[in-house]
């Protein structure tokens, strides 16, 4: 005892001041989370249609708008960029925008679990430097999600017909639906897989929600456009044909069946 206090051995001081040290910085990381805006609003600027762009918001403690940190758009935060705006999922998210200059970049990142309803329940989180602006592409109306393909839980849509058996030739969304649309109008369901495969549906039943997976797994770039997707490895993209012609600001090029590469036209092979 000294004067009433405990001594404290030389070993203990250098502890101690390990603990106070480390808990400061916890508190100074936290606060950085904390003690960040709300954003109260978002929007897409500088796309082709309105369902994309890049990302805008609106904090709650700012007087202008900032452009997203590109840092912080990922398959967590795009789908809640996507579902605030009332769109069906997110097709792609990029970490910086090619179109547009927009305005200053915010120096926090989202971060978000992907189930958020809007970016007011994710967290913004203070970076250092942050000097890309990053974009979302939504789905539009019509969308019905990302499935497993093949799957026997697809069976209730009926068989697909491949109209195109290599592929389009430019593969985006509004093509493929165009050119099942186009064919007698006996389908239903148009499918994207694998960046240029189209694939038209009928269907009589509803589609079997359950067996629907993240969109981030129906990530191939499409053949006509490499900045949105179209359908994955395994996964097809679908869209119900009459919801997504109501809705869509896109237009379709004439969709073009894509040729034969030398080897499915019976040219030279590694098999001797």
């Amino acid at each position: 005892m000294v004067d009433g206090y405990h001594s404290v051995p030389v070993g203990g001081i250098m502890e101690l001041k390990y603990f106070f040290v480390t808990a400061a910085y916890i508190l100074t990381t936290c606060d950085l989370v904390l003690s960040a805006n709300t954003i109260i609003n978002v929007t897409l600027v500088d796309g082709e249609t309105p369902n994309e762009g890049r990302v805008e918001y609106f904090r709650s403690e700012d007087s202008t708008w900032a452009s997203a940190c590109g840092d912080g758009l990922a398959s967590a935060e795009a789908p809640v960029v996507c579902r605030q705006l009332g769109y069906p999922g997110a097709n792609n998210f990029l970490a910086q925008w090619p179109y547009g200059d927009g305005t200053t970049v915010a120096q926090d990142r989202l971060d978000c679990d992907g189930n958020e309803e809007n970016l007011a329940d994710c967290s913004l989180v203070s970076t250092t430097f942050c000097t890309n602006k990053g974009g979302v592409i939504c789905y539009e109306s019509g969308y019905t999600g990302c499935y497993p393909y093949p799957a026997s839980a697809m069976s209730s849509l009926g068989d697909f017909q491949t109209l195109c058996e290599n592929g389009l030739q430019d593969s985006t969304i509004p093509n493929c639906v165009s050119l099942c649309h186009d064919s007698n109008g006996i389908y239903t369901y148009a499918g994207l897989y694998k960046g240029n495969m189209c694939l038209c549906g009928k269907a009589s039943t509803t589609i079997d929600q359950s067996t629907k997976e993240a969109d981030r797994l129906c990530s191939s770039p499409c053949t006509g456009r490499t900045i949105e997707t179209c359908g994955g490895a395994n996964h097809i993209a679908l869209f119900n044909i009459t919801l997504y012609l109501q809705n869509t600001k896109r237009t379709a090029s004439p969709p073009g069946c894509a040729e034969p590469t030398p080897t499915q036209t019976g040219g030279e092979s590694d098999h001797y």
